[in-house]
């Protein structure tokens, strides 16, 4: 393709770029669930402060979406997504540096909002360069990147932790999104802000809130976000307290987890090609993932259970995600509302997570990790008949 300025850029470059961009955000946050283990070991934070910290980054970014979606869709995306990769690298490289609960709680919040600025103009930049089949297919393999990001953080984190310390887990992040910033600005192609005739920022959501079909995906949007995010918050210390493993042996099972995850994004194409709707996936994945979370409450599981049920989990949302918050989008908005949409729905479902992070740090604290995995459960059980009677009323 050739931009605006008559630069030429293959797919392919592009395809590139954006992929390992929107893994470097992975990066630098998948190292939390690492480092916050040895943050609790060392006395620097406790579960109540994990638990918040959680919900910070789950409540800023999800906060931070709908008027940095806004922007997305109004100023150049290149400029937005740029922007995004530098806030995320400088607010890991504080924590580094200030490794106390005051900054990581600051920083980490400051790292929520740069990475709230790349999903909306990024998605907006393939919608207005691909369309048809070639933008669904790139928009498929374009989200296993969250995975991706999730494996390579995990692995970096848990390599930084053991050779150089917690610090580390977030200096060797920080420095890979600020290289990913520069790439974005001279290999990734630029696409120009539009007006629409909503005007403003509160006349778009209101437009979107008298969608039915949006919504009724509110509370699985929710649920599906409480469950994902949440997985990487607490995997290391749940098999920590649960199994003793030591942090090293712990890393090994939380790299197994964007494993599964990665799966299930190439999974999403597996099961739409069988059940022939978005809706339909969603409702089977939910449902899949109710009978897990069952085996994680039962608490009769042994450590290779628990991975295996886990790493379930992570596959399965992963699966609804891929519609949730690209395909879902995609299919209704209107014309220059791209960014907007997909970072409404990306508010709601981290709104879910940050809610939920809070939750569990109380549940968990009080009765176990059992009681978690039992709301998992039953909130996986409502978000499945909703899905039915999504299909049922289309």
């Amino acid at each position: 393709m050739t931009d605006e300025k008559g630069r030429k850029y293959s797919t392919g470059v592009i395809f590139a770029v954006a992929y390992i961009a929107y893994s470097a955000i992975y990066i630098a946050r998948l190292n939390f669930s690492v480092a916050s283990a040895l943050f609790e070991a060392a006395g620097t934070l406790n579960k109540v402060q994990i638990g918040v910290t959680g919900s910070i980054f789950s409540l800023v970014y999800a906060i931070s979406k709908v008027p940095n979606g806004y922007m997305g869709d109004r100023l150049r995306s290149r400029a937005v997504i740029v922007t995004g990769l530098v806030i995320t690298g400088v607010s890991n490289l504080l924590i580094g540096f200030m490794p106390k609960f005051w900054s990581i709680a600051i920083f980490w919040g400051l790292n929520a909002y740069g990475q709230s600025m790349l999903w909306g103009p990024m998605l907006r930049t393939f919608s207005e360069n691909y369309t048809g089949v070639t933008f669904r297919r790139l928009i498929q393999y374009l989200v296993s990147a969250v995975a991706a990001g999730g494996i390579a953080g995990i692995l970096i984190a848990s390599k930084c932790a053991t050779a150089l310390g917690a610090s580390a887990c977030f200096f060797v992040p920080g420095i890979i999104a600020l290289v990913m910033g520069l790439a974005t600005r001279f290999l990734f192609p630029d696409c120009a802000g539009r007006k629409t005739e909503q005007g403003n920022i509160l006349a778009s959501t209101a437009k979107l809130f008298k969608k039915s079909e949006f919504r009724r995906i509110i509370f699985p949007a929710m649920a599906h976000g409480m469950i994902k995010d949440n997985i990487n918050v607490w995997l290391a210390i749940y098999f920590i307290d649960t199994f003793h493993t030591d942090i090293s042996s712990a890393a090994g099972f939380i790299f197994l987890i964007p494993a599964c995850a990665l799966a299930g994004r190439f999974l999403f194409p597996v099961f739409y090609k069988v059940l022939k709707n978005d809706y339909r996936v969603s409702m089977t994945a939910f449902f899949l993932c109710m009978l897990v979370n069952l085996l994680l409450f039962s608490g009769k599981l042994g450590v290779i259970g628990a991975v295996i049920c886990m790493g379930a989990d992570s596959a399965l949302v992963s699966v609804i995600n891929s519609h949730v918050l690209s395909q879902f989008p995609a299919s209704i908005s209107d014309r220059g509302e791209l960014s907007f949409t997909a970072s409404v729905m990306d508010l709601i479902t981290y709104g879910g997570a940050g809610v939920g992070s809070f939750i569990f740090g109380v549940l968990i604290g009080k009765y176990g990790y059992g009681s978690m995995f039992l709301v998992w459960s039953v909130i996986s059980l409502i978000s499945a008949f909703i899905m039915r009677k999504y299909i049922r009323s289309s």
